[in-house]
């Protein structure tokens, strides 16, 4: 049986097919390993600049074909100490959900974070105008392996490490959304300081 040879096209729809699928499978990889340190790993305790670390992670998860403007508030009059790993991978992925699920069909598209620190918590309130969630996709976020979309690529793994890592800190989340209008999450994170 003859075959044709592969055109240069060809060629190039393959390696793209498999650059897709080894990055998929990297991400899972890393929100399983995520997942393991929660679940291992002591609390390590440390003073942490909330406001210093979105903004952080923001710049290292804006995709450069996403245009969303970010600001950030941070109303604080106490020190916060938390498990700065732990608060870190919390941060990491709602920003990324956050900007994953952006609406580009919207001239301007947002991410507002806001932030209170008191001598007892931490509260983080990320505010986008994003696709929004269904109430399906609301009732079955932090289910392991739940996908609200197909449209993005995934584990269905982030929203559930966000709340194993939160139980583990002393912390909640709620999401508040709305398909087309955006999604907030509030997280709230005690304040562990001794």
């Amino acid at each position: 049986m003859y075959t044709a040879p592969l055109t240069t096209l060809d060629r190039l729809f393959f390696i793209q097919s498999i650059n897709k699928t080894v990055e998929k499978l990297d991400g899972t990889i890393l929100d399983i390993i995520d997942y393991s340190r929660n679940s291992h790993n002591e609390i390590q305790l440390s003073s942490i600049d909330i406001k210093e670390l979105v903004t952080q992670s923001f710049s290292e998860r804006k995709f450069t074909n996403i245009n969303v403007d970010f600001s950030v508030e941070c109303d604080s009059n106490a020190a916060f100490t938390s498990d700065s790993k732990r608060v870190i991978s919390v941060i990491d992925n709602v920003i990324s959900n956050s900007l994953k699920y952006s609406d580009s069909n919207k001239e301007k598209q947002y991410l507002k974070v806001k932030i209170q620190i008191n001598d007892h918590a931490c509260v983080i309130q990320l505010e986008d105008n994003g696709i929004g969630m269904s109430e399906e996709a609301l009732a079955n976020a932090f289910i392991m392996f739940y996908r609200g979309t197909n449209k993005v690529s995934g584990s269905g793994l982030g929203l559930y490490i966000v709340k194993e890592i939160l139980d583990k800190i002393e912390g909640t989340v709620k999401l508040v959304s709305e398909i087309g209008v955006g999604t907030t999450t509030i997280i709230t994170l005690k304040n562990l300081k001794q």
